[in-house]
């Protein structure tokens, strides 16, 4: 054995590492490029839509327009003819083709006043919409610029400790518990999950969803927004609760799960969900908003890392097993969703959430590209408010689109 192999194998493993991060980096660029241009080209054919149809109304109007000129000039000079020649014969005659003359005229004007609202509330809709896109521009680039600057390691080791300032409130026992009918912890005394309003039957008989909230929300709030989704898509939802430690407390607590590195209590129990899920084969739906989504993706990395490890197999063979699990996520990160599982996004252009997210990711390239998987579908709309932080709210934007796309569901079920 030579003295110069450890050195070597330590060299050799230091190359690998470096060529996976520039990998990992490049991927990453060229994801971010993508999903930068998929969302700039969808704003484009949707800008380009709105001009052509404000072209088309113009232009309509404006042949519309003239027509209706030109008949209220053969009509005024109709008119005219006809009460000069019966003028000799009558003179009430005169009086009654001066009244026909001017309803004509009056329906005339009333006409093209219609079309010129019509074509104005066109122009203005766009004008709008263009302020809408640069809106939110404006917010998704201020998010996504402060992400990616304060996780920087020379200013997260100032930002960071900020955030854990304060003392922690009394610990939320069903913390990263799994929770369901009546928002009570789900057990053998208490099987079933959240069901839709009105149906009263057996845990089972209808497709099951599984809830991670985001941050900021306690038991009340994750319990509301489980009821309607259960109404929303016909399902039986079960929440993973993710409690909140205070929003600082939250975003640090972010921070550990883009590094997949958190000690979040939610993350154990997902994964366990996703292990059995892959094991049995059996088909697990998977919601996910804003936090949850990346301790959604945080527990499908220890998920596939123990499959790998237990049995063992492949990364490959990992992902072939994964593929039982589908996430829909909303709100929350476009990148750093590993390789396996079928996922559907959503994200609204005017939330400053994802960018934010996608900018801290920057600082997290490792855990973030080397083992990133595009969604099947992404659904991109805009859904501004005053508030930028409503336009990221779970029940009043997402599930609304999530309806929009998905239409209301026939939901069978025994009457209650």
């Amino acid at each position: 054995m030579s003295w110069g192999n450890p050195f070597k194998a330590a060299w050799d493993g230091a190359t690998n590492a470096a060529r996976e991060t520039v990998g990992a980096l490049a991927t990453g660029a060229k994801c971010v490029a993508d999903a930068t241009a998929a969302t700039v080209q969808f704003l484009a054919t949707e800008a380009k839509v709105i001009a052509r149809t404000t072209v088309e109304v113009a232009k309509a109007a404006g042949r519309t327009v003239v027509k209706i000129a030109g008949v209220v000039k053969d009509k005024i000079i109709s008119a005219a003819e006809w009460t000069a020649q019966m003028a000799l014969r009558l003179g009430k005659a005169l009086v009654k083709g001066a009244i026909i003359a001017a309803k004509v005229a009056v329906k005339a004007i009333v006409a093209a006043f219609d079309l010129a609202k019509k074509v104005f509330a066109a122009v203005v809709a766009a004008v709008s919409t263009m302020a809408c896109v640069a809106y939110s521009w404006a917010v998704g680039g201020i998010a996504l610029a402060v992400g990616a600057v304060l996780t920087k390691p020379l200013l997260a080791q100032l930002f960071r400790p900020l955030l854990r300032l304060g003392k922690d409130g009394p610990p939320d026992l069903l913390d990263g518990h799994t929770i369901g009918k009546d928002c009570s912890e789900v057990s053998s005394a208490n099987p079933s999950g959240v069901m839709p309003s009105g149906c009263k039957q057996t845990a089972g008989s209808l497709p099951k969803i599984s809830y991670i909230n985001g941050i900021n929300t306690n038991q009340k709030t994750i319990c509301q927004t489980m009821k309607k989704l259960a109404d929303d898509t016909c399902s039986e939802v079960m929440g993973i609760y993710n409690a909140t430690h205070g929003i600082t407390k939250d975003i640090d607590e972010c921070l550990d799960n883009i590094g997949k590195s958190s000690n979040e209590p939610a993350v154990a129990p997902m994964k366990k969900m996703i292990v059995e899920a892959a094991e049995n084969q059996k088909p697990l739906t998977l919601y996910a908003h804003s936090q949850g989504g990346l301790i959604t993706q945080e527990a499908i990395s220890q998920a596939k890392q123990e499959l790998m490890m237990k049995y063992p197999i492949t990364a490959e063979e990992a992902e072939k097993a994964l593929g039982v699990v589908s996430v829909k996520s909303f709100g929350t990160a476009m990148m750093g969703w590993p390789k396996g599982p079928e996922y559907e996004r959503f994200t609204n252009t005017s939330d400053p959430i994802p960018p934010a997210i996608l900018g801290a990711q920057t600082s997290y390239p490792l855990e973030t590209w080397k083992d990133s998987a595009e969604a099947t579908q992404h659904h991109v709309f805009t859904s501004p408010h005053l508030n930028p932080i409503e336009s990221h709210s779970m029940d009043d934007v997402y599930l609304e689109e999530l309806k929009a796309v998905k239409g209301a569901p026939y939901c069978v079920c025994k009457a209650a």
